[in-house]
């Protein structure tokens, strides 16, 4: 229950089915999806931005000698993954749906424009908007890059989150600690003795009794990676760093597939999200490109194709 409940869904009567066929209203529940996945995840990094943000004035900066670098890492990465969703979101609404609506109202306009006119020009409309906003390209499966990467933001915010509850948990072990040794310093006792090191380091545990943040939940997926912080630290670390340069990783291919793509305005998308070069485009190889092309093809379209490179080579022989 939440973002993935929400649909799109045009009902369309005579006569205007005739213009919006039911191949349309699913190129427009394509792009309705598609943007409303990267509306969840802009949503998700602001929210946990804020929260970094707010944090680092309070209770992340007291335990900053122990998790602050971590937190350095991890808002620098969480700003790449703001940067590159704007970027996108940007794009795809005002140089690919903005230009293409404004390109279709002309054509509408026209005094002489006829039915055949209108349908035409409704179709070169959602083709333009999947193909340049990345959709609907015939070789290279920009959409699948592009889910994967959201996916993966959504997946290092809740690492981030997992990071955060972390804190939080060893923030409140330090005020406890501190407040039992001025409560047994002022009665005259020693501040602390090795028994209470043993139960605090067993609170600060995510097993500890009631130890979750109820703002920031642990995700569940940790629960089970440390019976204590000194295997839970090093377990968030990992994830952190592994979801960060699988990030980079996917940019990089895509950049790399963007700057050679024919479209003038998709090679200027790979320049807005790589302006200060700070990634290394990688260009994958065609027969890589071609492969993952057809591995969107139905099987009629592979026959068909197989056949054509087939007869290619027989009149180069002949």
């Amino acid at each position: 229950i939440g973002w993935d409940v929400f649909t799109l869904e045009y009902r369309v009567d005579a006569p205007i089915d005739v213009i919006i066929t039911p191949w349309a209203s699913k190129q427009y529940l394509k792009v309705f999806n598609f943007l409303w996945r990267v509306k969840r995840v802009e949503f998700a990094l602001g929210s946990t931005w804020r929260r970094c943000m707010t944090g680092a004035r309070g209770v992340l900066a007291t335990v900053s000698d122990k998790v602050g670098d971590d937190w350095k890492i991890a808002r620098g990465a969480i700003g790449e993954m703001i940067h590159f969703v704007n970027q996108l979101q940007y794009y795809i609404l005002f140089e690919v749906i903005e230009a293409s609506w404004e390109s279709l109202q002309k054509a509408i306009r026209k005094p002489n424009a006829t039915l055949d006119d209108l349908i035409e020009a409704h179709s070169t409309y959602l083709k333009s908007i999947t193909r340049k906003g990345l959709l609907g390209s015939q070789t290279i499966d920009f959409t699948s890059q592009l889910h994967k990467l959201l996916k993966g933001m959504l997946a290092y915010k809740d690492a981030v989150d997992g990071l955060y509850s972390f804190s939080v948990a060893e923030f409140t072990r330090r005020q406890e600690a501190s407040a039992r040794i001025e409560t047994r310093t002022a009665a005259g006792k020693w501040g602390i003795t090795e028994r209470d090191h043993s139960n605090d380091h067993r609170l600060a545990s995510p097993s500890g009794p009631n130890r979750r943040d109820a703002d920031s939940p642990l995700p569940a997926s940790f629960m089970g990676f440390a019976a204590d912080e000194d295997a839970m630290l090093p377990a968030l670390r990992t994830r952190l760093a592994e979801l960060s340069a699988d990030f980079r990783r996917s940019v990089e291919v895509l950049l790399g597939d963007l700057a050679y793509q024919p479209d003038p305005d998709m090679r200027f998308l790979g320049v807005v999200m790589n302006f200060n070069d700070v990634y290394h485009p990688v260009r994958r190889s065609k027969k890589r490109a071609d492969r993952d092309g057809r591995a969107k093809e139905t099987p009629q379209q592979q026959q068909v194709g197989g056949a054509e490179q087939k007869g290619k080579e027989a009149a180069l022989k002949a």
